[in-house]
């Protein structure tokens, strides 16, 4: 009796974990949607989502705050500005780095695709006029947050 209840716990905390990595990879199935909207070709459509004029405001913080808003999830207070993500959800050490974690260096927000080593791709606003792709090497990235 007691043995399966133990099994049951850890079945539920099993559980509970997977639920978080799926809802921070939300985030990546979310934004993946956005995939190659530019900021002049498709200025409306990016206005319709985060708000304003992509060609008027540095929008990766906005795109940002659209997709974790559509995942069911509440962006930090002044989310247009990159660097406030530093205080989005919990800090993650660089070693614990996954897929759905944000990430920001400089002036810029994003969000992990996929880790290879030390090469952290991601997606974002705003990266070359558009929502696309990239990759940075890790020790460029000031905060990650989950």
């Amino acid at each position: 009796m007691i043995y399966k209840l133990v099994v049951v716990l850890l079945l539920s905390i099993s559980v509970m974990g997977c639920t978080t990595n799926t809802s921070n990879s939300q985030l990546v199935t979310v934004a993946t949607k956005y995939n190659g909207l530019h900021e002049r070709k498709h200025r409306k459509q990016i206005q319709g989502l985060i708000g304003v004029s992509p060609t008027r405001y540095p929008w990766c913080g906005y795109f940002a705050a659209a997709v974790v808003k559509k995942a069911g999830k509440t962006p930090p207070k002044n989310y247009p500005r990159a660097r406030a993500w530093m205080k989005y959800g919990k800090a993650v050490k660089k070693s614990d780095i996954r897929k759905g974690d944000i990430i920001v260096l400089g002036n810029h927000v994003a969000i992990v695709t996929r880790v290879e080593g030390k090469r952290i791709h991601h997606i974002s606003g705003n990266y070359s006029n558009k929502v696309g792709y990239g990759v940075y090497n890790l020790s460029r990235i000031e905060a990650i947050r989950r």
